[in-house]
């Protein structure tokens, strides 16, 4: 704690030193004795803005696509952002010191005879953060209701909702950036606005919404996520994917991102840090998957990791399955008096076929860490469980080894190389807790985590 009776009678030189590493609450106290300290404390204060809690619950992969879950332990880092939010747009100056930012978007924190505003005041005040060099933002939205604002009941008969946010380009400065969660596809490209100059990139999970086209009028029966579980997985592919003519996603299928990461082939010119982490398809017969769909997406992110790959100094791509449970309706429909059989998740046959191609192919002249984990892994206990019609064969030992090895023979041996079965998150799946929320229809969810949710703030807020 500081003497602030003895701290003016220091030199300017000290008293900067000591402000450096004073403890936040401090630096708030002091910012409110004199202008002048208001003046040199404020630029440390905003330094470094930490609005999340995400670095704590986020490494468990867990899928949230078709479920709608509002925690209540959210409710005061809401606040503490919405408060950020109108202290930068009241006072925008302040958005010049915001050097890192580390941001979670939450599913909506009110009841349906509230009204939400949307996130576009969010982005009016993004787009004053324009110094941000390290950005860290991650969604545990649910649906497109944690974006836009959408009435309990349509209007009239033929009432196609509220436009989505058309998103303004932000954080032209950002060189580190850690990006993942659900959202629509315009939140990445805004996000990553200026590839050419990014470092380090990390692409945590991310999922894609169920979009007609950005900005677009979207259909009130296909973002409301009331008793549509059944009818949304099972009929969204019915419509094809399509892009413009610049390569940019506009009719997208929820799950997965697909499409974002082709026209940022060749962008990415001092790119020495990526790491790609994804939610894959564990079973062939789960029906939230589309075969078609899912063998693109891995010939995208092969085409990409082999664009970045002469300048990498680390790589890791981490596969893996989403913590929710199986359920019996996300499979189709069967004959449960025979028997079927499986040999290999999906996703490693995707692996296989797309990416490692790409990774022996690649050029890894600057590189000096590779990792790979949740290759060649075997179904997970619950789901043979589930599906104990199917004889599951395990994936033999050989299988992983002749990765490493391929791997291996197009690498220096002064590279670290990792490859794991499983990932980190499998290994800690038996400490996983499920505990029980309400959605708005008071279903219970079960919504994995290694504990519940906590806040970690380390933004105070100057008012």
């Amino acid at each position: 704690m500081i003497n602030f009776s003895k701290f003016h009678d220091f030199t300017a030189e000290l008293q900067s030193l000591i402000l450096k590493r004073c403890e936040r609450r401090d630096l708030t106290r002091l910012s409110q004795t004199s202008r002048d300290m208001y003046e040199r404390t404020v630029p440390i204060l905003y330094r470094h803005v930490n609005l999340s809690s995400h670095r704590t619950t986020s490494n468990d992969l867990i899928d949230l696509r078709g479920f709608a879950y509002t925690s209540l332990q959210h409710k005061d880092n809401v606040k503490r952002q919405n408060a950020f939010i109108d202290t930068i747009l009241k006072l925008p100056t302040l958005g010049y010191f915001v050097l890192t930012l580390t941001w979670t978007i939450y599913p909506r924190q009110c009841s349906d005879n509230q009204k939400c505003e949307d996130n576009a005041k969010m982005w009016e005040a993004w787009k004053l953060l324009f110094r941000v060099k390290r950005l860290d933002i991650y969604s545990f939205a649910a649906d497109w209701g944690d974006f836009i604002y959408l009435p309990a009941q349509p209007a009239y008969e033929d009432y196609l909702g509220p436009s989505a946010i058309i998103t303004p380009a932000v954080f032209p400065e950002a060189t580190v950036i850690r990006i993942g969660g659900l959202m629509p596809y315009n939140y990445f490209r805004a996000c990553v606005s200026t590839p050419s100059i990014v470092a380090s990139l990390e692409m945590e999970n991310l999922q894609g919404l169920l979009q007609l086209r950005d900005g677009c009028n979207l259909s009130f029966h296909v973002v409301v996520c009331r008793n549509i579980d059944h009818h949304f997985w099972r009929n969204q592919t019915r419509y094809k994917e399509t892009k413009d003519e610049s390569g940019i996603p506009v009719l997208r299928h929820a799950g997965p991102m697909r499409g974002h990461l082709q026209p940022l082939v060749g962008k990415f010119v001092r790119l020495e840090h990526l790491k790609i982490s994804t939610a894959g398809r564990e079973v062939s017969r789960d029906v939230r998957w589309s075969e078609t769909r899912e063998k693109k997406r891995y010939s995208e992110m092969a085409n990409f990791i082999k664009s970045v790959a002469p300048k990498l100094v680390t790589f890791a791509f981490e596969q893996g399955v989403g913590l929710e449970p199986l359920q019996k309706w996300q499979l189709e429909s069967y004959d449960y008096t025979s028997t079927s059989s499986q040999s290999r998740r999906p996703m490693d046959d995707y692996f296989l076929k797309y990416l490692l191609p790409a990774l022996l192919e690649g050029t890894w002249s600057q590189l000096r860490k590779f990792s790979i984990q949740g290759v060649c892994g075997n179904v997970r206990y619950e789901t043979r469980h589930l599906l104990r019609y199917v004889n599951f064969t395990p994936e033999p030992p050989e299988a992983l080894e002749s990765v490493m090895y391929q791997l291996r023979s197009v690498m220096s041996n002064s590279v670290a190389l990792t490859l794991e079965r499983e990932t980190q998150r499998a290994k800690d799946a038996s400490k996983v807790r499920y505990w029980v929320g309400q959605d708005e229809s008071h279903q219970e969810i079960r919504v994995g985590t290694s504990s519940k949710p906590k806040s970690y703030l380390s933004f105070d807020m100057i008012l």
